[in-house]
């Protein structure tokens, strides 16, 4: 439930937290973070076979959107941010994947695109 609450229905952290306070649930946005920064290791393998899949593929489509995270070592709020999306693989079975990054330089689609 927590996982479909996040992000199937784009809730903040916050607005989490205060839903399930309300139901007497006491799990902190920042106990939540910590779950979703190790899903990082737990979905990694399951990641690369996704890129490996993208990457056999004909052909690719890639773009870049500018969006805005709040709080950033070394950024302000307002610095231009990234979100890179990629999608390829089999036309039968076409993969999307998502990428933040800092920077819109080229070494990103570069790297994001290494083996094509």
């Amino acid at each position: 439930m927590l996982w479909r609450l996040q992000y199937a229905d784009a809730l903040p952290l916050y607005r989490l937290e205060g839903i399930l306070k309300r139901h007497g649930c006491h799990i902190s946005r920042t106990t939540m973070a910590n779950w979703i920064i190790r899903l990082d290791d737990v979905f990694k393998p399951l990641i690369n076979l996704l890129r490996d899949q993208q990457l056999g593929g004909d052909y690719l489509q890639a773009d870049e959107t500018r969006l805005q995270v709040l709080k950033e070592t070394g950024k302000v709020a307002q610095s231009d941010k990234w979100m890179w999306v990629i999608r390829g693989g089999p036309p039968d079975q076409p993969v999307v994947r998502c990428h933040y990054d800092p920077s819109r330089s080229e070494e990103v689609p570069l790297r994001l695109l290494d083996g094509f």
